[in-house]
């Protein structure tokens, strides 16, 4: 008796409002994303934290500042910078407000699809639970984390029927979401041909005839280029349009190495599901069974949409053919979505109630084992992540910056020669240039241009005090950059580190340098 008013409870409950579900798991995942609010961030989060503040003290990115990312992610920080000074309450706000909206799409994609309360429930719970994997290095907002919002929204749109909008309107609005993930990382460019396929192909579109088959595709990249036709209004109106193509086109090309070969190597059994991935592992079965439960179900769109879905996350995991963990992340909500369709995945065509059951308790074992594999992690420090994903490194950094605070006035500029960029972050205060790294200044097609932009920045307003990585970046005494510190600058007994990666070099007769010799003297 009390089973069967638990289970008719739980159906009154999820038969209530979508925000009765997906409030408490919001709440949750804000909530348990203040675990890690002060970690020390990795190279692209200071580095995106960094840009941003740039572009909003007035520099033009990729002309007067320089990463080789597409733009959207600066501007993404930059816009969250207008709203919160803090670089973690930044990141904090700006993971939230992509995991929520994903949270929500996942939830309302899946729930359509299967046409059940209760798979949308497992899809939302799921991604709930894994949105912060710490191997995966998800607690933190990367690229990955706005192109997944992104992706799924314009999924919603494109698969979903809506009598209130022209599917016309929807595939256009798909197309300008897609266009934006776009603008995250180039390579999600290669999710347009599929998706293209799969309105063409698509139930929902062949009911409408051909023609209007044919124009939703037609909308879809029409709001996929206008979000590329307004990016390139914006860098031409500042005439740094050929620096944008120099950086996404001669730079990624360089960086990422034979496109073909690295779809590949992906192929490798230990790319298709790195260590990284391990702690997913109930979540990446529940998806195996939800794809038996879609062929159950004969739900031969969403069927269609889920391998077109797979073969663009593959695309984009695969293409950089760098294979980081945080790359993998654009899998989870596939997962998750697929996981929502386990139940029926589970079910036996020909057995009684015991059967059932027990495929239900499948479903069930393999949602509570994932959640019981991600809940201690909340309970470890900020430090022990930071560790964990990366080593002690971004610890250090962010040590070393806090001393060099100590010793700039805000006003004064430092220079660092290796990649670490938590260092200027930490220390809050400028940079002396625009380009941040060492490596585009040795290696690649960017080597000369970029070279000449940091010596002419250290010549309009020269750093005070220069930060080397002594360690990971070589320095090549024939560099103009490292010839510019020899000739300009010197070490200084009171500028010690706690770290033997780091050497810190002082102007030669610069303010910083006078305050040191002022304090050696004891006045």
């Amino acid at each position: 008796m009390g089973r069967s008013r638990w289970r008719e409870g739980l159906k009154a409950f999820l038969r209530r409002q979508p925000v009765c579900v997906l409030l408490p798991l919001s709440v949750l995942m804000c909530f348990g994303r203040m675990r890690t609010y002060g970690e020390s961030p990795e190279t692209d989060l200071s580095t995106y934290w960094l840009v941003a503040r740039e572009l909003l003290h007035g520099k033009r990115l990729y002309a007067e500042v320089w990463d080789i990312k597409p733009p959207a992610i600066y501007w993404t920080y930059a816009a969250a910078q207008l709203a919160f000074s803090r670089p973690e309450l930044c990141r904090y706000a700006l993971w939230c407000a992509a995991s929520l909206v994903t949270l929500g799409c996942v939830y309302a994609l899946t729930r359509y699809l299967s046409r059940s309360r209760l798979a949308g429930l497992t899809a939302a719970l799921l991604w709930a639970v894994v949105a912060q994997d710490c191997w995966l290095q998800a607690n933190q907002p990367n690229t990955e984390v706005f192109i997944n919002a992104s992706l799924v929204g314009a999924l919603l749109l494109l698969v979903r029927r809506d009598s209130r909008r022209s599917p016309l309107f929807n595939a256009f609005v798909a197309g300008l979401l897609a266009g934006w993930a776009t603008l995250y990382k180039t390579v999600v460019l290669a999710v347009a041909p599929f998706w293209t396929f799969g309105i063409l192909m698509a139930k929902r579109y062949a009911d409408l005839g051909r023609a209007k088959a044919h124009k939703a595709a037609f909308w879809f990249w029409v709001g996929l280029l206008a979000a590329w036709g307004m990016t390139i209004a914006v860098f031409k109106s500042q005439g740094t349009l050929d620096a944008l193509r120099i950086t996404l086109l001669d730079w990624g090309m360089w960086y990422s190495g034979n496109p073909l070969e690295n779809l590949v190597v992906g192929l490798h059994p230990f790319r298709l599901f790195p260590e990284s991935a391990k702690h997913i592992s109930p979540a990446a079965l529940l998806a195996l069974l939800g794809i038996r439960g879609l062929y159950r179900l004969r739900q031969n769109s969403a069927f269609s949409w889920m391998v077109l879905w797979a073969i663009s996350c593959y695309m984009i995991y695969a293409l950089p053919g760098r294979f980081y963990p945080h790359y993998y992340q654009v899998f989870l909500p596939l997962f998750c979505v697929m996981a929502g369709f386990s139940w029926w995945g589970v079910r036996q065509r020909h057995g009684g109630a015991p059967e059932r059951r027990r495929g239900k308790q499948i479903v069930s074992g393999l949602v509570a084992l994932q959640i019981v594999i991600q809940v201690p992690f909340y309970f470890r420090s900020e430090e022990y992540w930071s560790v964990a994903k990366y080593g002690p490194d971004f610890l250090e950094e962010r040590n070393v910056g806090k001393q060099v605070s100590m010793l700039l006035h805000p006003h004064e500029t430092l220079y660092v020669w290796g990649t670490n960029t938590g260092i200027i972050e930490a220390s809050q205060r400028r940079p002396a240039s625009g380009v941040f790294f060492a490596i585009p200044l040795l290696w690649g097609p960017m080597t000369a241009p970029l070279t000449q932009q940091v010596l002419r920045d250290f010549q309009e307003a020269p750093p005070e005090l220069v930060v080397m990585n002594v360690q990971d970046i070589p320095a090549p005494a024939t560099h103009p950059v490292v010839r510019w510190f020899a000739e300009n600058c010197v070490r200084h007994r009171i500028l010690e580190t706690s770290s033997a990666k780091f050497k810190l070099f002082c102007r030669i007769n610069g303010e910083l340098q006078r305050r040191l010799e002022l304090q050696l003297q004891g006045r």
